[in-house]
C-alpha cells in the first residue's frame, strides 16, 4: 500500500488508519484454507464402506482392540468385558463370544469411597496382547484396583475367566481409566508404560511376564516428570522404543512447558548387581520435535506408529502432535514423520547434564574411562562406575527432528494408523487413517452444526431423530443448526435433503451428553458408526464438523474498533478548538485586542522579552475596574 498523500485531512487519516487495522485482524474460525481435500469420498451409508457400526445394548467403552493373526477376528475390551467379533464378512460385524470380566463389589465398594465417583469405579480393559495360539493376556483398572489375567481361546472363541487366573495389574494398567499408558508384547516379554499408583503422579516404564527380570524406571531420580503420559510402545532389532509426553525439565520458561519424548531401553538389560537393582541401567530419553518454521511447535504427541521397512529402505516412525498453545482459540494438529535412523543417532550423541549449582542443565560429552558405552545394550551387567554416571545423564542433548507431512488447523487428531499402497502404475504411496477426538461441550454454550448443500435443487430441513428440531433451544442460520447446549439438547441431529419427493440424510451429528449415552441411543439402530461425526471437531472447508462458535474474538475486535472511533473522533473535536486558538494567539502588527476579550490580569505572566517586544501601558479609564497592557 502507497504511503498517504501529503495534506490529507485528520479524516481521511483515521479511516486510512483504521483500514490498515482491519488488515492486520486475524481471520475468524472458518475463514482458513481448505486443507486437504480426500481425492476419493463415500458419503454415509455407501455400500462400499468396508465395516459399519457394531454395538449392543449394555455395551460401552469400546477403547482395547486386538486383531487376531488371521486377520478373522477382533478381539475387543469394553467396559467389564471382552468381545470376540467375526468381521471376515464386510458387512456388520457378528459377535462370535462374550466374556464377563467385571470388578469385584468389594473393589467396586472401596474405589466409589475414595473417588466419590461410581462412573469411573468399573474395570475398563486397558490391555489386550496374543500370547500365543491358545491365550490372551488383558489387563484392566478393575475398579482403581489393576489386575490382569489369561484368557484361554478355542477356535478364536474366548473361554470364561476363573478367578484364580486373576493376578494383579499394578504397573501394567492404570489406576485412573482417564489415563494415557501404552504396552507391547515382544517375545513373550510385556514392556508397559502407565501410572503406577492411585494418585496418578508416578509414571512407570516396566518389563513383566516372560524369563527375564522384572524391570522399572528409578522414580526417585526422577528419569521421568510426574506427569509423564505414555503414548505407544515400539520394539526394534535389540530396543524398544516408548513414546510419551511430559513437562521439560531442561528448559527454563515462564509456564510449564510440555514436550515430546522417545524413550529406549534395551531387551538384554538385566538390572545392575550393586547399583539400579531390579532397574533399568539402560533407559535413555530424547526429545521429539515436530515444527513448521515460524510457527509454534507442536509439542504434544498423541500416536506414533512403524511403518514397515518394505515400503522405504530407510523406517519411519510417524506421530500425531498437537500444541500446548491455541492460536486464534483453536487447536491444530501435525502429522511429523521420524527416521529411525535420526533417533538411533541420537542415543549414541553427547549427554546432558544438571549442574546442581545453577539448576541449569549442560551438555556433557562420552566418556572416556568407560567401557562399553554407558546405556548401550551390551551384553552382561554394566560397571558400577558405569551405572553411577548413567543414574545422572538419562538425557540425550539431541533433538530428533521430525518432518511435517501433514498440517492442519482447527481440528485435533488423536490416532493414526499408515499403510503403504501401490497405484495402477506400481508406484507405492503412504495411505494415512487419522481418527480425532471428541470435546462433551460448555453447558448453555451455542453449538453450530454446518449442513453442506450438496445439490443447489434440493431443500433441507433438520430433525432431531425422527422428529423435527426443537424450536426452543435451536435456530437455523444460513443451513447451520444454531443448538443452545441445555439439559436434554443431547442425541443424533440430522439435515436431510428432499429433491423430487426423495429424502436424504446428508450429514448426521451426534450431540454427545449424559442424559443420553451413545452406546444406548435406540436412534443409532442401523446408522454407520461414521455417520454419527464428533460433535465439537472443528475442520477447515467443506463439509465440515460441527465447531462450537466462540463469540470472543468478535467481542474484542470490535472493542477495540469502537475504542479506535471514539478516539479519533474526541481528536477531530480537539484539533478545530485548538485551530483557532493558534490563529487568535498570532497576532500581525500593532493593534488592539478583539472586542468582547478581556486583557490579562497579571502583567509579570504575559510579558515576552523584553530583547523580542516593546510594551507600553495603556491608558486608565474612569473606571477603576478596568486594567490591561496591550502587547505591540
Amino acid at each position: 500500500m502507497a504511503p498517504p498523500a501529503p495534506g490529507l485531512d485528520p479524516r481521511s487519516l483515521l479511516g486510512l488508519f483504521l483500514f490498515r487495522l482491519l488488515l492486520l485482524l486475524p481471520p475468524t474460525a472458518g475463514e482458513g484454507g481448505q486443507g486437504p481435500v480426500p481425492r476419493v469420498k463415500y458419503l454415509a451409508g455407501d455400500g462400499r464402506r468396508a465395516l459399519s457400526l457394531f454395538h449392543q445394548k449394555g455395551l460401552q467403552d469400546f477403547d482395547t482392540l486386538l486383531l487376531s493373526a488371521d486377520g478373522g477376528t477382533l478381539y475387543v475390551g469394553v467396559r467389564e468385558a471382552v468381545l470376540a467379533l467375526d468381521i471376515r464378512d464386510p458387512g456388520v460385524p457378528q459377535l462370535k463370544s462374550m466374556i464377563p470380566w467385571p470388578a469385584s463389589d468389594k473393589k467396586k465398594r472401596e474405589c466409589a469411597f475414595k473417588k466419590n465417583n461410581e462412573t469411573q469405579c468399573f474395570n475398563f480393559i486397558r490391555v489386550l496382547v496374543s500370547l500365543n495360539a491358545t491365550h490372551l493376556y488383558a489387563c484392566g483398572t478393575f475398579a482403581f484396583s489393576p489386575a490382569c489375567t489369561f484368557i484361554e481361546l478355542k477356535d478364536s472363541h474366548l473361554l470364561p475367566i476363573s478367578e484364580d487366573k486373576v493376578v494383579e495389574g499394578k504397573g501394567q494398567s492404570p489406576f485412573d481409566p482417564t489415563h494415557k499408558h501404552t504396552a507391547v508384547l515382544v517375545d513373550g516379554t510385556l514392556y508397559s508404560g502407565t501410572m503406577n499408583n492411585f494418585l496418578g503422579n508416578e509414571p512407570i516404564l516396566i518389563r513383566t511376564l516372560g524369563p527375564q527380570p522384572v524391570l522399572k524406571t528409578d522414580t526417585f531420580l526422577l528419569w521421568l516428570q510426574p506427569d509423564a503420559s505414555f503414548v505407544a510402545a515400539i520394539p526394534s532389532t535389540q530396543v524398544v522404543y516408548f513414546f510419551f509426553e511430559e513437562t521439560a525439565s531442561e528448559f527454563e520458561f515462564f509456564d510449564k512447558l510440555r514436550t515430546s519424548r522417545v524413550a529406549r531401553v534395551c531387551k538384554n538389560d538385566v538390572g545392575g548387581e550393586r547399583l539400579l537393582q531390579k532397574k533399568w541401567t539402560t533407559f535413555l530419553k530424547a526429545q521429539l520435535l515436530c515444527t513448521e518454521p515460524g510457527q509454534l511447535p507442536f509439542n504434544v504427541i498423541r500416536h506414533a506408529v512403524l511403518l514397515p521397512a518394505n515400503f522405504s529402505s530407510d523406517q519411519h516412525v510417524y506421530a500425531v502432535f498437537t500444541s500446548q498453545w491455541q492460536i486464534g482459540g483453536t487447536r491444530s494438529s501435525a502429522v511429523c514423520a521420524f527416521s529411525l535412523k535420526d533417533i538411533k543417532r541420537a542415543f549414541e550423541g553427547k549427554y546432558k547434564e544438571l549442574n546442581k549449582e545453577t539448576s541449569r542443565w549442560t551438555t556433557h560429552g562420552v566418556p572416556d574411562d568407560i567401557s562399553p558405552r554407558p546405556g548401550s545394550c551390551s551384553v552382561g551387567p554394566s560397571s558400577d562406575k558405569a551405572l553411577t554416571f548413567m543414574k545422572a545423564h538419562f538425557l540425550m542433548d539431541e533433538q530428533v527432528v521430525g518432518t511435517p507431512l501433514l498440517v492442519k488447523s482447527g481440528v485435533e487428531y488423536t490416532r493414526l494408523a499408515v499403510e503403504a499402497a501401490q497405484d495402477l502404475d506400481g508406484h507405492s504411496h503412504l495411505v494415512m487413517y487419522l481418527g480425532t477426538s471428541e470435546f462433551l461441550a460448555v453447558p448453555n454454550s451455542i453449538l453450530e452444526l454446518p449442513c453442506p448443500h450438496l445439490s443447489a435443487l434440493a431443500s433441507y430441513h433438520w430433525g432431531q431423530g425422527s422428529a423435527p428440531a426443537p424450536r426452543a433451544s435451536s435456530v437455523v442460520y444460513n443451513g447451520s443448526l444454531l443448538l443452545v447446549l441445555r439439559d436434554g439438547a443431547g442425541g443424533l441431529y440430522q439435515c436431510w435433503a428432499t429433491e423430487n419427493g426423495f429424502s436424504y440424510p446428508v450429514v448426521s451429528y451426534w450431540v454427545d451428553s449424559q442424559d443420553q449415552p451413545l452406546a444406548l441411543a435406540p436412534d443409532l439402530a442401523g446408522i454407520p458408526r461414521e455417520r454419527v461425526e464428533a460433535p465439537l471437531t472443528r475442520v477447515g472447508g467443506g463439509a465440515a464438523l460441527a465447531a462450537q462458535r466462540s463469540y470472543w474474538p468478535h467481542f474484542l475486535t470490535v472493542t477495540v474498533l469502537l475504542a479506535l472511533v471514539l478516539s479519533g473522533a474526541l481528536i477531530l473535536l480537539l484539533v478545530a478548538p485548538l485551530g483557532a486558538l493558534r490563529g487568535r494567539g498570532k497576532v500581525q502588527g500593532c493593534g488592539t485586542l478583539p472586542p468582547g476579550e478581556k486583557a490579562p490580569l497579571s502583567r509579570e505572566q504575559h510579558l515576552p522579552p523584553p530583547n523580542d517586544h516593546r510594551t507600553a501601558a495603556s491608558s486608565v479609564g474612569a473606571d477603576s475596574d478596568h486594567l490591561g497592557t496591550e502587547v505591540v
